[in-house]
Parts: C-alpha cells; sequence; structure tokens
C-alpha cells in the first residue's frame, strides 16, 4: 500500500489509537507509530513482515482471527491483547483490539484492518475496583448487621451473608417488590412509602420495623438506607444496614407497660385512699 491518499496516512500519523492493515497472510501493509509500542519494532520494520516475525507471542492468536475473518466475512471485536515485547517491558500494557475486513467490489477480502486501543489504566482501574469490591463484601459478610445495596432506583442489586442466613430468600426473591413479604403486615404501608419519599428526595431513610425470618418468627430491625453520589453529585446506588434490635424493642414494651401498671395501680391507690380519708398516708410498698 505505497499510494496512499494523503487524508489516510495522515489518520495514521495522528491517530491516538494503534493501527494497521493486514495481508491475509498475516502480512504488515501498513502500521502506526502507536500500534508498534506494542512490540518497540519501529514502523519501517514491520512493513513487510508477518506478525509471526514481530509478534510471535501472539501470531497464533492473530492468525485464527484473520483466518475467521477470512472464513466469515465477519469483523472479529474486543479482542485483548497484553504487551508483548520479548523483553517483558511492556508486559503490564493491554490493549483492546478490533478487526475488520476490506473488501473488494465484488466482495473479496483484500486485507485486515485493525485497530487497538490502550486499555492499561481501565484495567488496573478495573481491578483495583475487584479488589476493592471484595474486600468490602468479606468484611460485610462478616459484621452483625445485614447489609444491602440498590441501584438508583431501588431495584435490590446485592445482599450480606447474614441476609441470607436469616431470611433463607435469594437475591431474585429480593427483586421488585417481593422483599416486603418479609415485613409484618401492619408496617408494609409505612416502611414503602417511607422508602419511596427517600427515593425521590435523595436523603437517608430510618426505620424500624418487624422483619420475618425463615423460622416464620419476626425480630425487631433498625434499617437505615443512605445515597451513594457520583462526582457530579447524582445518586447512582443506596447503600442500607439493618441491625437487629428486638432485645431494646421488648426491653421499651416492657418498661411501658410496667409504667403503665404503675400508673394505673397508683391512679387506683389513690381513689381508694381519698375515700378512706388517709390519702397523706398513702403506702406504695
Amino acid at each position: 500500500m505505497t499510494d496512499q491518499p494523503p487524508e489516510l496516512q495522515l489518520l495514521y500519523e495522528t491517530a491516538p489509537v494503534g493501527l494497521a492493515f493486514l495481508s491475509p497472510d498475516c502480512r504488515y501493509l501498513q502500521i502506526n507509530r502507536h500500534l508498534t509500542e506494542i512490540c518497540g519494532i519501529s514502523v519501517a520494520d514491520h512493513i513487510g513482515q508477518s506478525v509471526r516475525d514481530t509478534v510471535p507471542q501472539v501470531a497464533d492468536q492473530v492468525e485464527h482471527i484473520v483466518q475467521t475473518i477470512l472464513r466469515t466475512g465477519e469483523a472479529v471485536t474486543g479482542i485483548e491483547v497484553s504487551g508483548q515485547r520479548p523483553d517483558g517491558g511492556n508486559a503490564e500494557r493491554v490493549w483492546l483490539t478490533y478487526w475488520h475486513p476490506l473488501k473488494d467490489t465484488t466482495g473479496n477480502i483484500l486485507g485486515i484492518n485493525v485497530v487497538a486501543e490502550e486499555i492499561t489504566e481501565r484495567k488496573r482501574a478495573e481491578a483495583a475496583l475487584a479488589a476493592s469490591e471484595a474486600r468490602f463484601r468479606e468484611l460485610a459478610d462478616n459484621m452483625s448487621q445485614f447489609a444491602w445495596t440498590t441501584d438508583a432506583s431501588g431495584q435490590r442489586t446485592w445482599f450480606n451473608k447474614r441476609w441470607h442466613d436469616y431470611t433463607g430468600t435469594t437475591l431474585e426473591d429480593a427483586q421488585g417488590m417481593k422483599w416486603q413479604k418479609l415485613i409484618h403486615l401492619d408496617h408494609v404501608e409505612r416502611v414503602s412509602k417511607g422508602l419511596r419519599e427517600s427515593r425521590e428526595g435523595g436523603e437517608p431513610w430510618e426505620d424500624t420495623y418487624p422483619l420475618r425470618g425463615r423460622d416464620g418468627n419476626f425480630r425487631w430491625f433498625l434499617t437505615r438506607a443512605v445515597p451513594i453520589r457520583n462526582e457530579t453529585g447524582d445518586v447512582v446506588r443506596w447503600f442500607g444496614t439493618k441491625t437487629d434490635v428486638t432485645r431494646q424493642v421488648e426491653a421499651e414494651g416492657a418498661l411501658r407497660t410496667l409504667n403503665e401498671a404503675w400508673s394505673t395501680g397508683s391512679q387506683s391507690r389513690l381513689k381508694s385512699a381519698t375515700a378512706s380519708g388517709t390519702c397523706h398516708r398513702t403506702s406504695w410498698s
């Protein structure tokens, strides 16, 4: 491809991605400097050379892709290629490649256009995120609380292990509104309304209500949800926890009952003492 339109040559020289054109027998007819960073060989030393001569580490993969395109006539996209310098100097660099056939007017394939986009930083960010999520889930699965996340619309996307152990449900069971079946019927309407208003307003939410376990019994949980926002301030997901407060609720109920009993008893004694004329000597023992 010595007679090239100047526009094509300019595209090859200025493109921010790697570009190449391979013959059907996998020889370089054209390549830009950006793509030569994969193997560290100059543009001139690529021309006329085969992929096996320049990057033997990926020759089998490339030849398979080219043969697939020659057989099907269809493009092959989204193939990752790692650093391929013999000295391993770019071993941690990764490119995402796209392979498209160039056909003549009769449909015969003249060669293969290759586009390679470096995604090293993206892969590192993905790996770091995956490691962070793994640490988070390990922590969340071992915390005493139930933990959960939803997307911005409120669709449940994850629960920690303790939730599944207590409820005996799967994530699929909690999709949509099925999770409401675990809430005591007397509290469903209030909880649903509070969640909806919180989501619509993008504000934190908190409530306490009984939740049914796999054994059919209810326990009380303090539930909190907070919005997680991106750099522009938009809510991208929600994170929530459920803390078992059954003992606290029962203790508060017992205390109210005791106070009511004392109040009722004191009023009864007061009436009795008044009737007998001994109000000033009422005993509480």
